[in-house]
């Protein structure tokens, strides 16, 4: 085995040091769960089981009406919350023991479970489904061909008009404006 010159032993100890690895080690660095292992708890399913029986696990993780998804969504949000917080604190605490590299380590875990945590809160505000317009008629497409007719009438006396003159139209006028409407 070929020896290594100590400075270089020491570069290499030291570059390993300072990585953001070895902030696991310490046993106060605050560590988040996934939002699968927490459901799985909550399902009362050990590791051993995880693969035998529960085929339908995953079927019901991803219904979200599901109350045990609910739940593990909620307590999951709380935890990144709570994992902020601990961060926060665990680099005050150990602000002179870090290196750099550790110190911006922390600081973008933070920022990164912090903008989480806003897109969950802006989701969240936009849960309302959006309405579906209605399906556009035949005389929805003649109206919109006649956009420049009728303009100096009221809005009613201006659609009545209009559905006369579609109600006039000959049948393979008609059909054209019915097929395009089936098909948009």
């Amino acid at each position: 085995m070929s020896e290594v010159p100590m400075t270089e032993a020491i570069r290499k100890v030291m570059d390993f040091v300072q990585t953001d690895h070895i902030l696991q080690r310490y046993p106060e660095f605050p560590k988040l769960k996934s939002l699968w292992h927490i459901f799985i708890n909550k399902c009362g399913v050990d590791q051993a089981q995880l693969f035998g029986k529960n085929n339908n696990l995953r079927d019901t993780f991803r219904d979200k009406d599901n109350k045990k998804v609910i739940e593990a969504e909620e307590e999951f949000k709380q935890r990144k919350h709570d994992v902020i917080v601990a961060c926060k604190d665990f680099l005050e605490k150990y602000k002179n023991n870090l290196f750099e590299p550790q110190i911006t380590s922390i600081q973008k875990k933070v920022f990164k479970l912090e903008k989480e945590m806003a897109l969950d809160n802006q989701v969240k505000g936009r849960t309302e489904k959006k309405q579906k317009k209605p399906k556009a008629t035949a005389f929805d497409l003649f109206k919109k061909t006649k956009e420049g007719k009728y303009l100096n009438l009221p809005e009613e006396e201006r659609e009545r008009k209009l559905l006369r003159q579609f109600d006039k139209l000959d049948p393979g006028q008609r059909n054209i404006y019915e097929t395009i409407a089936e098909k948009i």
